[in-house]
């Protein structure tokens, strides 16, 4: 465990998040949904969720396409995890995220910074193209907001291809991954004009292309307001990883996180964070690192100078968890003790047996990191174990969807692939099966035998 100072007041905001859960009226929200929202049988459609406040809505998991966005209420809570047939909240499988994908500005929170919050847990927003319509955000919040266990990947924007925080809101954003998302001229994944609190989030390999702006980020650009990162990695977001503005009076502040090395537009290398200031600048330029954070090398196999290389179990495939000897392992810290409850993407808690802490949105296991290692071979897709008994997993560049034919051509089963690469299978019969994988640009297929 690292130093044990008081790192603030907002963390403890931050992770009794992901275990929060309180009674309220439930929303069952399905793919296609037609009907009220009052069970499973009569699911409702996402866009029922209007205005709803303080709704409780039960996502099952699949693929929903919202054409036109919409307000959520104050005190409304967004909960994926669900197959469909749970009747009980505990029952929830943490690691199914439904996938929801707009070409418009698809949420809106409402309020202010007092408001009810309103919550987003187990959800994944992927595969969203605003520049078609020339669109600029996917999520903006006005008032209070915590996103939690959420993925954001391969989305376009012209602005902000993630959330825009107005000024007066409050948001925390923890164990997430953004990653692979583009914005065509500024702002990056988050665009902050209020507090926000990022903790034990991954935000890796987004873009910020066109012309020069000087508002051009891949990661995040802090235009006013406080943001506070713990415990997060950014690494490999071009043409930066942050830019704060602090002639507007915009304030950032790094503990236990590790920030890597960017290439800016002159070819300079330099830590993420001060792409555009000089370390002869960052003297009242509202920037705080402390001594905890990690130096990140852009390679991720290999040590640059002082820069650590991350050690990412297979970045070019999308598998950021950690490998067994990355220096983001235990790097982290709770000294307030408001971990327990937390869980990462692949539902583990955020402290291991140890009392470890690691950086980002994965807490290393041996096992999971075993699993995927497996799965990272420089093939187009991979399907294992094979044969398999519960869980097959997929690695396979961008795949969204696998679809499971017999041997007689019959779908059995069609399932949204996990950021984990996973599927479940157990409800299919022993046999053979033909599993064709979808992805942005194209379709593969593979054999696997079901025991």
């Amino acid at each position: 465990m690292k130093s044990k100072k008081l790192l603030s007041a907002l963390l403890t905001a931050i992770i009794a998040v992901s275990g929060f859960h309180t009674a309220a009226e439930v929303m069952y929200i399905v793919p296609n949904g037609t009907g009220s929202g009052s069970s499973w049988e009569d699911g409702a459609n996402i866009s029922a969720l209007a205005k709803k406040a303080d709704v409780e809505a039960w996502i099952k998991e699949g693929n929903y396409t919202i054409d036109a966005g919409f307000y959520l209420g104050q005190g409304a809570k967004l909960y994926g995890g669900f197959k469909g047939n749970e009747t009980s909240f505990d029952q929830r499988d943490k690691t199914l995220r439904p996938v929801l994908t707009s070409n418009c500005t698809m949420l809106s929170v409402g309020g202010n910074s007092t408001s009810s919050t309103v919550y987003f847990d187990g959800l994944e927003f992927a595969n969203c193209d605003l520049l078609s319509a020339g669109n600029r955000i996917i999520i903006e919040v006005y008032g209070s907001a915590q996103i939690n266990n959420c993925i954001f990947r391969n989305n376009k924007a012209t602005e902000t291809a993630g959330i825009l925080a107005y000024s007066g809101c409050d948001l925390t954003i923890s164990n997430c991954l953004f990653t692979g998302n583009t914005v065509s001229s500024k702002f990056g994944i988050l665009r902050s004009q209020g507090d926000v609190t990022i903790c034990n989030t991954t935000i890796v390999n987004n873009v910020g292309s066109g012309e020069f702006d000087w508002n051009r980020v891949g990661g995040i650009f802090i235009e006013k307001g406080n943001v506070q990162f713990y415990n997060t990695i950014l690494w490999g977001n071009t043409p930066g990883n942050v830019r704060c503005d602090a002639t507007s009076g915009a304030s950032v502040e790094f503990s236990n996180t590790a920030i890597g090395l960017t290439e800016n537009d002159n070819g300079r290398n330099t830590w993420g964070y001060d792409y555009l200031i000089s370390e002869s600048q960052k003297e009242g330029s509202g920037i705080v690192v402390n001594d905890n954070c990690i130096k990140l090398s852009m390679d991720n196999n290999n040590d640059n100078g002082d820069a650590q290389a991350p050690q990412f179990v297979d970045p070019e495939n999308g598998n950021f968890r950690l490998s067994a000897t990355s220096p983001l392992i235990a790097a982290g810290d709770d000294p307030a003790g408001l971990l327990g409850s937390a869980y990462d993407l692949d539902g583990n808690p955020c402290i291991d047996d140890d009392l470890n802490i690691d950086l980002g949105a994965y807490q290393y296991s041996a096992t999971s990191s075993a699993i995927n290692m497996a799965g990272s071979e420089k093939t187009e897709l991979v399907c294992f174990p094979n044969p398999a008994v519960d869980i097959l997993y997929i690695n396979a560049s961008d795949a969204y969807q696998a679809d499971v034919y017999s041997i007689t051509g019959s779908l059995v089963l069609s399932s949204n692939i996990l950021a984990s690469g996973q599927i479940n299978v157990q409800d299919l019969a022993p046999g053979f099966y033909q599993v064709v994988i979808k992805t942005p640009n194209k379709t593969l297929s593979t054999s696997i035998i079901k025991k």
